[in-house]
């Protein structure tokens, strides 16, 4: 169920002839020109399934389809841990929770993760490096690791200031500064984070006509009595009566909280757009690898749930376009690739299209060579992983998702849950097959595939 990350990280990089030495890192000999710039889209708490290139027939992305269609498209691209700060301190380091120890909304990244993290590894090999809008991550911001910097750690609603312009349309022209005012003389990476489609619903106001006719379909998970299909620990968790009450019970109140969260992203899709009109406009598109993914899910209504944190696949899985640069990747064209990708696979992904090899100490998997190979070895499934905050009522959990059987195991104090389901004929996880003696032999294999992993992790 998984391969050596070491060896075949190793593997990835054999064919370099010899390295020449930048700023501590390896970059390979052959290819010391071979510096696309690169450019990073974050959204935040943007599901998989929330966009036309993946599906939805009613949410319009214009932006991001045309960039799907000339990009390879992960179809099943996850998050290891399912909130804001813990994913996107994967996003950067490559790292698991359980090694960047990044658990609540507090805590800075480690030196040890920010050492080998993208953003580290780009500024330190001559790379011109912005960033702009949400960081995410607490603590001290670090704004040491880019030349350009106007971000932050978060901000309650997206008019921060009386008078000021929406969120997303401060974000656009920061990037867009960041663009007129990169050197010509060395690429650029410039990763831009959004607050959208996160709450509160607060869309522009020109967005506001937008989806008033369509009706938002509910999920079966929703209309078919999830309040039965649930963990009893998770009925005990997530302030659930508050949050079901306040969006998803009346049908109304549905339609219109989801209704604002396509406004938000149709916004964000025209500030994309913007920004890689600018690049175009500038020559620089064919010199650019573009990556857009979001930092987690949302459960909205499934299960009777708001919100994300736990492992069911509303909450998980995430889209990931990447499309490498055509001067830099020439042989790389587009497609639809359905491996198992994660969060922490885009940090050694960035790192290999920069030319450099991946610390030995990063936990993710270049993606580069799913875009060549098909048949390439990789991973079968993934361990998850939520520490549970006490504070905000939400218990803890981790579990191993595979191809086809998820997995998860719940605690809270001394209280502790197991769920077992089958992707294939049970893909809203609505039933439990954790008690059913005939799945006995898959529980023990599931259960004990989940404490190898978390040991493996720990120790890599």
């Amino acid at each position: 169920m998984k391969i050596n990350r070491r060896k075949f990280l190793a593997g990835a990089g054999a064919t370099a002839v010899g390295a020449a030495t930048l700023g501590g890192y390896m970059i390979r000999s052959e290819r010391r020109r071979h510096r696309p710039n690169v450019i990073v889209f974050i959204a935040d708490d943007m599901r998989s399934d929330a966009a036309g290139f993946m599906g939805n027939k009613i949410v319009k992305t214009p932006v991001l389809d045309e960039l799907a269609a000339s990009s390879y498209v992960f179809e099943n691209n996850f998050v290891t841990t399912s909130v804001c700060p813990i994913s996107r301190a994967s996003i950067m380091s490559g790292d698991y929770a359980v090694r960047h120890r990044v658990y609540d909304f507090y805590t800075a990244m480690r030196p040890s993760s920010l050492e080998h993290s993208f953003p580290q590894m780009m500024h330190n090999t001559n790379y011109y490096t912005g960033y702009v809008g949400k960081w995410g991550v607490g603590g001290k911001l670090p704004t040491e690791l880019f030349n350009f910097w106007n971000g932050y750690f978060d901000l309650e609603n997206y008019y921060p200031h009386k008078n000021q312009p929406h969120l997303t349309d401060i974000t656009t022209t920061q990037a867009l500064h960041f663009l007129q005012t990169a050197p010509r003389d060395k690429p650029f990476m410039l990763i831009v984070g959004y607050k959208a489609p996160h709450e509160p619903m607060q869309p522009q106001a020109r967005f506001m006509d937008m989806y008033v006719k369509d009706t938002i379909p509910r999920a079966d998970s929703d209309r078919r009595n999830a309040s039965q299909s649930i963990p009893k620990l998770l009925k005990m968790s997530f302030d659930r009566e508050k949050y079901t009450a306040a969006d998803y019970n009346s049908d109304a109140k549905f339609q219109e909280s989801m209704r604002n969260y396509y406004r938000l992203i149709s916004g964000m899709d025209e500030s994309i757009g913007a920004i890689l009109k600018k690049i175009k406009e500038d020559n620089r598109y064919d010199d650019t690898s573009v990556i857009f993914t979001s930092d987690n899910g949302l459960l909205e209504g499934e299960h009777g749930l708001e919100g994300k944190w736990c492992i069911y696949e509303e909450s998980i899985r995430v889209p990931l376009v990447v499309r490498p640069s055509p001067k830099y990747f020439p042989g790389y064209t587009s497609g639809r690739i359905d491996a198992i990708s994660l969060n922490i696979d885009i940090a050694p992904t960035i790192i290999e299209m920069a030319s450099m090899k991946p610390s030995r100490h990063i936990q993710g998997l270049s993606l580069l060579p799913l875009l060549t190979a098909a048949d390439a070895p990789w991973r079968e499934g993934f361990y998850y992983e939520h520490p549970g905050w006490d504070k905000q009522n939400i218990v803890a959990c981790e579990g191993f998702r595979g191809t086809r059987w998820k997995y998860v195991h719940y605690k809270k104090g001394k209280m502790e849950e197991e769920c077992l389901y089958d992707l294939t004929e049970d893909p809203h996880e609505l039933t439990n097959l954790a008690s059913e003696e005939a799945h006995n032999y898959t529980m023990q294999y599931m259960r004990e595939l989940t404490h190898k992993e978390r040991k493996y992790i720990i120790e890599m």
